[in-house]
């Protein structure tokens, strides 16, 4: 089974640091069933998430993981790494992400495995989404955001939780809150279930990508979000989402939630020598 993992970087070193050593922590633990490869869009504005990326590089062509990593420049127009998703950085990630889907697509691989910069993924999720077949599978994770937790899952639309028991069916606010805590009670039930929409990680098959699946904007939307886009483009090509909740990711959104991501690396990757004292001693990639 070959996968291609892209990703465009724009990250402080110590997420950046923490990101690629889980996907060299994979590589390793499935050197023998599973081909890893990497495309990077190196979007970064501090020079240390550069050498990372270029440590990561040279590390990962050599024994004992022999794995090829690709990685593009791309122009920087913007000076930050903050969540203030404008117009403007949208239709760049945009270009950003077709980009990557064009570079990649003449090589060989199985699977196309997009991951933002900021998830560190369970070691046991891509090889159980890849034994799943399906056409786009997305693991699990929550976001702390608008304070409270939310999944990087949804039903309709773009982030509407709410089941609709049939179309025009008018839906009151306490009877979405009542169906999305549903909605939310499922996914904490470890299984794989069908969804409308998916965004920071997804694995998806080749045949979707020679279907046209790409992160286009969708010119009859007024909607800007590649995420919903590629979603209503999915759903329109006739091909399924899922998401798997059995082992899911953690998504280090703030800077306070490194203590907790550096646990979670250190719990599921068994490497008890990484700490945020060690990736910050170690953000100019000389020790990757």
């Amino acid at each position: 089974m070959k996968v291609m993992i892209i990703s465009p970087i724009r990250q402080n070193p110590e997420v950046l640091g923490l990101f690629l050593k889980s996907l060299s922590a994979l590589a390793i633990q499935y050197r023998n069933q599973i081909e890893i490869a990497y495309y990077f869009a190196d979007d970064n504005v501090e020079r240390q998430s550069t050498a990372l990326l270029y440590s990561f590089q040279k590390t990962m062509v050599q024994a004992p993981y022999q794995c090829d990593v690709f990685i593009a420049r791309s122009e920087s127009e913007h000076t930050d790494c903050v969540h203030d998703w404008t117009p403007q950085k949208i239709l760049k990630m945009v270009h950003l992400r077709n980009g990557m889907i064009q570079a990649v697509r003449p090589m060989q691989w199985d699977f196309l495995l997009t991951i933002d910069s900021d998830i560190i993924l369970h070691p046991d999720s891509l090889p159980e989404m890849l034994l799943e077949q399906k056409s786009i599978i997305s693991p699990l994770h929550w976001t702390n955001i608008r304070k409270g937790y939310h999944p990087n899952v949804w039903l309709y639309d773009i982030w509407d939780f709410a089941y609709r028991e049939y179309f025009g069916e008018h839906v009151s606010r306490v009877k979405k809150l009542y169906r999305m805590n549903l909605f939310f009670e499922k996914l904490a039930v470890p299984g794989v279930y069908q969804v409308g929409g998916a965004c920071g990680c997804c694995c998806i098959s080749r045949d979707c990508i020679e279907k046209g699946l790409d992160y286009s904007v969708i010119p009859s939307t007024t909607i800007i979000s590649e995420d919903y886009n590629f979603c209503l483009r999915a759903s329109v090509l006739g091909l399924d989402i899922y998401v798997d909740t059995r082992h899911p990711a953690f998504h280090l959104y703030e800077p306070e939630q490194m203590a907790g991501a550096v646990d979670f690396y250190k719990k599921w990757y068994g490497d008890t020598t990484v700490s945020y004292t060690h990736l910050r001693a170690h953000e100019t990639g000389r020790n990757l």
